[in-house]
């Protein structure tokens, strides 16, 4: 494995570069870290936090990881859960060292990469301790230190003598404690799915879609399903399942970038359907005055973290809302007609969506017919030659599913026909993906966080 040394810190270079089987190059500033990276065809880079370079952290990371490449951040007294340790788990870097950096850290990191869900249950528990401590805990050992170092000289002498690094029992047990508390630790599940319903116009059935998607996965999954109305300020997934909401949006701009289960679930409320929503009926306020693009993100990123499938109700055209929900999606569904005109309107969205990057090819976004729009002159077939995207099926919707609606019912789960045909299209919607493969599948296709 060849790595690169980017910590400005020469003990933990001089050990670094002793482990075994390990090739090292190092720079010295941040401004060289992603050249070099990609001149040398490093498989790993050691990043610390504290480098010196006027280019920011951020960017470096979010540079690396679009050429997957992977990192280790030492964060050392950064707060656990500052802006930069959340940004760098977004872009997928999930092994975060705080101080006391100490060999055994480095090595176990090194040759046990953490997973998306070791993060943000190491995140959690951290930030757990910080608030029963007041929020006063020294996280430094030495307040004077920007990375505060441990046992570095004894093992840099073991490893000059061509010794094998082992741990002594004190930081065996340290670590043995870390790893038990993260399993212990409930509460947190990782989204196999980040399911988005859009559309280039609005009155295709997006709303319709979302709601029945959510309901029916529930249904043949029985695991936790989460449906969002990101539809702002407009959305009507709250009034089509005669859900009352006390809280708005609005106010997850005053909560912390990880936000607690028990709070997100506040906000949320649990559908006789079993799936649970979180929406708001609160209209006729302008997009700056309901939720910022940092709110959804918000949103959009601890929503995962508690359940298996979410599913996202968006507003038509490239609205902020719809935007970062697909950035964030595993999978995008576009709700189309079968008339021309509606076909061309979609090809040209698909052209913005292309050229802002947010997806690679228009087969990136899946297509759901709705046969009440439109003519049914084009079949599927043509219709997905013409739009080169894939199609995941066709609905018919019957004069019955509006009544149906009207009664605060859910049409998929009354109508045996209609829920035949959402479930072929949930079926091949869930499939078993990880959020954190997902999230470097979107990265690649992102302008700008």
């Amino acid at each position: 494995m060849k790595v690169l040394l980017a910590t400005g810190v020469k003990q933990i270079d001089n050990v670094v570069s002793l482990f075994t089987g390990l090739e090292t190059v190092w720079v010295g500033y941040r401004e060289s870290v992603v050249l070099m990276a990609k001149k040398e065809s490093v498989n790993l880079v050691i990043l610390s936090a504290f480098l010196p370079g006027s280019e920011k952290i951020e960017c470096i990371i979010t540079s690396l990881r679009l050429e997957e490449i992977r990192v280790i951040l030492l964060a050392g007294s950064i707060a656990y859960d500052a802006p930069l340790v959340t940004e760098a788990i977004r872009c997928g870097v999930y092994d975060v060292l705080y101080n006391p950096i100490t060999p055994s850290k480095l090595k176990q990191a090194i040759e046990s990469p953490a997973t998306y869900r070791d993060a943000m249950l190491r995140l959690e528990k951290e930030t757990d301790i910080t608030v029963k401590d007041g929020g006063d805990r020294d996280r430094n050992d030495n307040r004077k230190k920007e990375i505060c170092l441990s046992d570095f000289q004894e093992q840099s002498k073991a490893s000059s003598k061509k010794k094998e690094m082992s741990e002594s029992p004190s930081e065996k047990e340290e670590v043995d404690s870390d790893n038990y508390a993260l399993r212990t630790l409930k509460g947190t599940t990782l989204a196999k799915e980040v399911i988005v319903i859009t559309s280039p116009k609005g009155g295709t059935g997006k709303t319709v879609m979302a709601v029945n998607l959510a309901a029916v996965i529930y249904k043949i999954t029985k695991q936790r399903v989460a449906l969002i109305d990101l539809d702002l300020p407009w959305g009507n997934v709250a009034a089509q399942l005669q859900l009352s909401f006390n809280e708005d949006f609005f106010l997850l701009e005053s909560l912390p970038e990880v936000i607690r289960e028990n709070v997100l679930l506040e906000l949320m409320q649990k559908h006789s359907s079993g799936i649970y929503v979180l929406a708001n009926l609160t209209t006729g306020l302008s997009d700056e005055q309901f939720i910022d693009s940092n709110g959804i993100k918000k949103i959009l990123f601890n929503l995962p973290r508690f359940f298996d499938y979410v599913v996202v109700d968006t507003g038509s055209n490239l609205q902020i809302h719809t935007i970062e929900a697909i950035r964030y999606a595993t999978k995008i569904i576009c709700l189309n007609g079968f008339d021309t005109a509606t076909l061309h309107n979609t090809r040209k969205w698909l052209t913005q969506l292309k050229a802002r990057e947010l997806i690679g090819d228009f087969n990136d976004v899946g297509q759901v017919f709705n046969r009440i729009t439109g003519k049914e002159g084009i079949d599927i077939s043509d219709a997905e030659d013409f739009l080169q995207s894939k199609a995941y099926g066709a609905v018919h919707w019957k004069p019955d599913i509006q009544r149906i609606i009207n009664q605060g019912k859910i049409p998929a789960l009354v109508d045996s026909s209609f829920g035949d045909e959402i479930e072929r299209i949930a079926r091949k919607l869930c499939t078993q993906v990880e959020m954190s493969n997902g999230i470097l599948d979107r990265l690649k296709k992102l302008v700008s966080r």
